[in-house]
C-alpha cells in the first residue's frame, strides 16, 4: 500500500468538523459548505486512483493569514491532509 495526500489550507473554524464530525460551532451554510468542499475533493482523488483514507491536520499553528480552500474568504488558516493511497 502506498500513502500519499493532498495539501489545503482552510480557516480554523472548520478543523473540529473536519477532523471530528463536531459542526457545532458551525452554521448551517458553513456546515453545508464544508460537506460540498469535503465530497468534492474525497471525489476528486477518487478518480485520480487512490482509495480515500482519512484527514490530517498540522497541530502546529503559525501565523498564516489567507484564503480559505473551503469558502475562499481571508481567515487564519490552518493546513490539512486528505491521506489517501493506492494499492501495489
Amino acid at each position: 500500500m502506498n500513502w500519499d495526500h493532498y495539501d489545503y489550507k482552510i480557516a480554523d473554524h472548520y478543523l473540529s468538523a473536519l477532523i471530528n464530525g463536531d459542526t457545532s460551532g458551525l452554521d448551517d451554510s458553513e456546515s453545508a459548505a464544508l460537506l460540498a468542499w469535503e465530497q468534492s475533493e474525497q471525489a476528486s482523488a477518487r478518480r485520480a486512483g487512490f482509495t480515500v483514507g482519512h484527514w490530517d491536520c498540522d497541530v502546529e499553528y503559525s501565523d498564516d493569514f489567507g484564503p480559505c480552500d473551503v469558502s475562499g474568504l481571508y481567515a487564519d488558516r490552518c493546513a490539512v491532509r486528505l491521506m489517501v493511497y493506492r494499492n501495489g
